[in-house]
């Protein structure tokens, strides 16, 4: 079984094939601390990991993900590991609000993308 890390704040159980991390890099000092910020807790989650589409088509793959709070949060220079997709600079996912990520995201309304990893379901993943 493979787990999907949340920014290492929460584990996941899933059967997929790659294992991906949502992580968030804060530029500047911890005003409590004095210390550089490298990385800060996550607000946005995984909400929706389409690892496993019709007739294992991985162009129909994508990740998405919720943002819990009621304040916009800007995802510039945020990255998930495990399909290497970079948020561009600017990119903003508003309160209480879905961002898909997608493997071809012309194939979902909205959708960024894409990514070079694969989430694609085999059956080995199911077995162990």
């Amino acid at each position: 079984m493979t787990l999907i890390r949340l920014n290492t704040l929460a584990v996941l159980p899933i059967l997929v094939a790659t294992a991906i991390t949502l992580k968030a890099s804060a530029a500047g000092v911890d005003s409590t601390t004095g210390s550089p910020n490298t990385t800060r807790d996550s607000v946005v989650v995984f909400n929706e990991i389409h690892y496993h589409p019709a007739g294992n088509n991985d162009t129909l793959e994508y990740v998405e993900l919720y943002n819990q709070m009621a304040v916009n949060v800007d995802l510039s220079n945020w990255r998930i590991d495990g399909v290497d997709f970079d948020f561009p600079e600017g990119t903003v996912i508003d309160a209480r609000s879905y961002l898909t990520i997608a493997k071809v995201p012309a194939n979902y309304a909205g959708a960024l993308g894409p990514y070079n990893g694969c989430l694609l379901y085999t059956s080995d993943a199911a077995d162990e």
